[in-house]
């Protein structure tokens, strides 16, 4: 299908976005919900509309459903625990899409993350981290995608600040 950007034009992409931390010293807690519509705010969702309409100007927005009026609520809760000379953390996030695919029709699904880590300080400037994460319905690429693929990730890596 081919399209030019004098046919469709979208809708402003908006987020809103409320978060909340507290520090219980033997656990710090995390919690998030946002609301996106009509696309990615930060322009990070893979380029599928771009790819398919061929319209450069759509790329990051996501999926041509997504940016044609659609909207996604999320949800996040995370938990760091002090363990050693670092912190074990625990993340799970849901996005709930409310489209249906233009293809098949049928509804986009559910995604859920899951990661597991451990950050250890070497420093006062320096740390050294460890992760893995499964995503369920969730493409690293384009987020969110009809095939409703997995994804699965290793990290290993060191961080320092100057």
């Amino acid at each position: 299908m081919s399209h030019n950007l004098d046919e469709y034009t979208p809708k402003q992409a908006q987020a809103l976005q409320v978060s909340a931390k507290y520090d219980f010293d033997v656990v710090t807690l995390s919690a998030a919900w946002a609301l996106q519509k009509n696309g990615f705010v930060g322009a990070n969702g893979g380029e599928e509309a771009a790819e398919s309409w061929g319209i450069d100007e759509f790329a990051g927005l996501g999926p041509a459903e997504f940016i044609q009026g659609g909207r996604v609520n999320t949800f996040f809760v995370g938990a760091a625990v002090p363990v050693g000379n670092g912190e074990l953390i625990a993340q799970w996030s849901l996005a709930k899409p409310n489209w249906r695919w233009e293809d098949t029709g049928t509804k986009a699904r559910k995604v859920h993350v899951y990661s597991l880590g451990y950050v250890y300080d070497v420093s006062p400037r320096t740390q050294l981290y460890a992760f893995g994460a499964y995503g369920k319905n969730y493409d690293m690429e384009n987020v969110f995608h009809a095939d409703n693929s997995n994804s699965r990730r290793v990290a290993l890596g060191i961080t320092h600040s100057f």
